[in-house]
């Protein structure tokens, strides 16, 4: 008898964990680090949080200008011929986009 009962709440145990697991995903998408708080890991859901954070607020603080035209030395002038290559239009607003949709 025990037998059939531990195999019927098999299934559904999956099911919940399945479950749960989608909840976390989804929930860390919405904002970064949720998902591990919802699993109790309050360490990495801090990092993750303040990491993503940080660099949310530095690339706000940035306003799209990394390279100017003027730049003063051999990297500065690379990067400014890189941001206008980057220029393309809707690829590289595409690629933006896609990367914002899975969090990178």
């Amino acid at each position: 008898m025990t037998e059939e009962v531990q195999k019927s709440a098999t299934p559904r145990r999956e099911h919940e964990r399945e479950t749960f697991g989608l909840v976390c995903g989804f929930a860390g998408w919405l904002l970064p680090g949720l998902g591990h708080a919802l699993q109790k890991m309050w360490g990495r859901a801090i990092v993750f949080f303040v990491t993503v954070g940080v660099l949310v607020l530095t690339g706000a603080g940035m306003r799209g200008n990394v390279f100017n035209a003027e730049g003063g030395d051999a990297f500065a002038a690379l990067g400014y011929l890189a941001d206008l290559a980057g220029r393309d239009g809707e690829r590289d607003q595409s690629l933006r986009t896609l990367a914002g949709l899975v969090d990178l």
